[in-house]
């Protein structure tokens, strides 16, 4: 997982942890950047896909779960536009809770 790196522009991850369930979804965790003060990413949303992650295209994830409910140091930078909860981008503290 990339280190924040305030100068090099945004990071654009997808999950660090897959598993193919039923029906080809996918289920997923995200990483956060500002969680405990640290700043690379760390596993902390849990979140699963409606399509098949493919080589042109990565599916939208649906955050079902936090493992952190509140981060320490988030930015709108911090935004995760692919990760949503109830249709806005997971961050800030617009995220579901442990």
């Amino acid at each position: 997982m990339p280190l924040r790196n305030y100068d090099d522009g945004p990071r654009n991850p997808f999950a660090s942890w897959i598993s193919t369930i039923p029906a080809g979804r996918m289920l997923c965790t995200t990483g956060e950047y500002g969680l405990c003060n640290y700043a690379n990413l760390l596993n902390n949303i849990v979140s699963l896909t409606d399509q098949p992650l493919t080589l042109t295209s990565k599916p939208t994830l649906r955050a079902l779960a936090s493992m952190e409910a509140e981060p320490v140091k988030h930015t709108a930078a911090d935004l995760r536009p692919d990760v949503l909860f109830n249709g806005e981008p997971v961050g800030m503290n617009h995220r579901p809770r442990p």
